[in-house]
């Protein structure tokens, strides 16, 4: 900073080093020391006044002094407000002043700039999930076998809630296997724990055979910068013959209207150790919920839309279930998209290829549809 000062002596029209002994002052929390430099060369930065409003605008923001960083704004000409620099700016203040319906207009208009903008896609889905409340989801997923094996089906049924400390979801599954129809009945809650983490909780209960009695299952999740998120839990099954415990994490990764994540699994079965992984590819096409999803997974994964434990073949006798299915192969590709303002629809075709008894595979082609109200 001395040298700067000793530089500005010798020439005061060196307008480029206010603005840079602005900025440092800025990075130094200094920021009405800042706002006085800059009010100093005001009248005389014409060719630089989009970096001087810039700036000026940091001083607030990280203040946290948001209401002048708006008004600083709507000060600007409409040209200027309506540029995707100051939309992007605009929507910092929105966000930190937890105006979430401004928040979200201000989301998509950055989409209607530039459609791979992934922090409007991020403003948007996380602005829509703050501002509806409760949720409804009606699923139906249809498989088709080979083999001579009979068709399965699975009814799904969900209603979620958003609270302060974040999103609880109540959800029945209805399945029809082997002849036979189970319930299970579950809930899943994404909680907050902090600024940059939050958790992901599951619980489900079932009187049957088809899914396990008992599942449960946990998840921390941590926010980084640059559009990095990574996550490390566990899920455990229990059957009244068996039990399956996993060890999970995930790699997410959002870059520009791309999503990447990449989910290993272990599975401790026996005394025995089954690793697993599923990669997840995500292309959004105008805004959060707008998008096609690609898939492959190899080895059994107890988050599949099914919910099953396993892939359970009957035995000898009609009341004991043997699990397969841990050497499993997958592909599957989906669109969702918003019907409404408030309704979203989705369409899955998955492909699997799972060993059914030891040595011998069989085919199977699996079909969901969804659809999802928020209200």
């Amino acid at each position: 900073m001395q040298l700067i000062e000793e530089r500005l002596q010798v020439d005061t029209s060196y307008f480029d080093l206010y603005l840079y002994k602005a900025s440092i002052l800025n990075w130094q929390s200094k920021f009405s020391e800042a706002r006085e430099v800059l009010d100093s060369i005001s009248i005389y930065i014409e060719d630089q006044e989009e970096e001087f409003q810039a700036i000026y605008f940091n001083s607030y923001l990280w203040e946290k002094d948001y209401l002048s960083a708006l008004d600083l704004i709507e000060g600007l000409s409409p040209q200027k407000q309506s540029s995707q620099q100051w939309l992007m700016s605009k929507g910092a203040v929105f966000y930190a002043l937890e105006e979430y319906n401004k928040l979200r207009v201000v989301a998509l208009e950055l989409l209607e700039i530039d459609r791979t903008n992934s922090q409007a896609i991020l403003w948007q889905k996380f602005a829509e999930r703050k501002l509806a409340k409760n949720s409804l989801r009606v699923e139906y997923d249809y498989e088709w076998l080979d083999q001579n094996f009979d068709d399965w089906q699975l009814f799904s049924l969900e209603y979620g809630r958003r609270f302060s400390f974040g999103e609880i979801f109540i959800r029945t599954n209805r399945a029809y296997r082997f002849g036979i129809t189970d319930n299970q009945v579950e809930m899943d809650g994404y909680v907050n724990v902090s600024e940059k983490y939050y958790s992901y909780l599951n619980f489900g209960l079932s009187p049957g055979i088809l899914f396990p009695s008992l599942r449960w299952g946990v998840e921390l999740y941590r926010s980084l910068s640059g559009g990095f998120e990574l996550s490390i839990g566990s899920r455990h099954l229990y059957f009244s013959n068996l039990d399956v415990n996993m060890v999970t994490a995930s790699a997410t990764k959002y870059l520009g209207n791309w999503y990447f994540q990449f989910r290993p699994y272990m599975t401790i079965f026996e005394g025995e150790f089954f690793a697993a992984a599923d990669i997840n590819l995500r292309y959004y096409l105008a805004d959060a919920n707008h998008f096609i999803s690609l898939g492959l997974g190899r080895g059994f994964s107890p988050d599949d839309p099914g919910r099953f434990a396993l892939n359970l073949q009957p035995a000898v006798t009609a009341d004991e279930f043997v699990p397969y299915g841990l050497r499993l192969s997958k592909a599957f590709i989906a669109y969702d998209r918003p019907i409404t303002d408030y309704w979203t629809g989705k369409i899955q075709l998955t492909y699997n290829e799972e060993e059914f008894v030891p040595e011998r595979f069989r085919e199977r082609l699996q079909l969901l549809l969804s659809m999802k109200k928020r209200f």
